[in-house]
């Protein structure tokens, strides 16, 4: 009974109670680019992203988009994970607005939770729609505002990831044709696989669960049990000493 409560307690406890963590945490923005060093992709097809392995095995349970101003999206997007097979695992829809969940400066949306293993290349990409003027904001004269994300304007020694991500490429596009118009979100996913260099390109985030590896978890369980055994030895010595008193 011991042994079975342990293992209970070790296998099903590091993950049930830990808190999912950003693949990418933080980075620095430089001051911005008089010249435009921000891209933005009209088309409802173009899709920007980075690719990544993984040190550990790990759990997706939900996909993010930058929110450059804290204050909601203009349009909605699409976040994916492919394979290096270029096979989507994992999608959804980030909707406009503030309604989603805010962290790290990204709005995130749940999904089906997906296992990532070591030994494979997978790549996140975002649609990255302009979106379209609307009658009021073009008497305005501010017809289309975009929702903004990070490339050339990301200082490249502030980025900091989680221990278990490792980024391969950092950024990666798949450009639709920019119309002077715009598009409307959420776009169409196409997989990313034009390098682009000298830029990060962190529309797109994750967050997810380590899975301990089954060797960790034994050894956890071994000394669970040791440590509980110890105690109840102890506590049985002590009760036949008082017995024999």
């Amino acid at each position: 009974m011991l042994l079975a409560c342990t293992l209970v307690l070790c296998f099903g406890g590091p993950k049930a109670f830990a808190d999912p963590l950003p693949a990418v945490i933080s980075f620095e923005l430089a001051p911005p680019d008089p010249q435009g060093m921000v891209p933005i992709a009209a088309d409802s097809g173009s899709t920007v992203g980075w690719s990544f392995t993984v040190e550990t095995a790990i759990e997706v349970s939900s996909l993010g988009l930058y929110d450059s101003g804290l204050d909601g999206l203009s349009q909605p997007h699409l976040v994916g994970i492919w394979d290096e097979g270029e096979q989507l695992l994992t999608s959804s829809e980030i909707p406009a607005g503030d309604g989603n969940p805010l962290v790290g400066g990204y709005r995130y949306s749940p999904i089906q939770p997906i296992l990532l293993t070591t030994g494979h290349t997978y790549v996140i990409g975002a649609t990255v729609p302009l979106g379209v003027p609307s009658t009021v904001t073009v008497e305005l004269g501010d017809p289309i505002v975009p929702d903004l994300y990070p490339f050339h304007n990301v200082e490249p020694g502030s980025v900091l990831t989680a221990s278990q991500i490792k980024l391969a490429r950092a950024s990666l596009a798949s450009w639709g044709d920019a119309g002077p118009l715009g598009s409307m979100g959420p776009g169409v996913l196409n997989f990313p696989d034009e390098v682009v260099d000298g830029g990060y390109f962190f529309a797109p985030n994750f967050r997810f669960t380590p899975i301990p590896e089954p060797g960790s978890l034994v050894i956890l369980a071994v000394g669970w049990v040791a440590a509980l055994s110890r105690r109840h030895k102890g506590a049985d010595d002590f009760g036949s000493s008082r017995d024999a008193r």
